[in-house]
């Protein structure tokens, strides 16, 4: 049951997260950001597999794939590593 509370806990906060940075809008100089570039990226995770999408700039791709690899490899740990030491306690 705490596991059920904290993770559902993890989730509002993200879902806080996500709804605070869509209404807050970003400081960022209008100098180093172009105004007509727009775009935007995410990462959907199904499972242990994770699905890229995004529009806009490429150059934020490699960093989106490099976030979803190692998310995917953390996840993984998650799952194997219990599910290993539970056999080998078992034995």
């Amino acid at each position: 049951m705490k596991a059920f509370i904290i993770g559902m806990t993890l989730i509002v906060i993200g879902v806080l997260l996500i709804a605070a940075s869509a209404i807050i809008p970003a400081n960022v100089s209008s100098s180093s950001v172009s105004s007509t570039s727009a775009g935007f990226a995410g990462v959907i995770f199904l499972g242990p597999f994770p699905i890229v999408i995004g529009g806009g700039n490429p150059s934020m791709m490699p960093t989106l794939l490099a976030f979803a690899l190692g998310f995917t490899i953390i996840a993984l740990l998650f799952y194997l590593v219990p599910l290993i030491l539970n056999k080998k306690t078992e034995q």
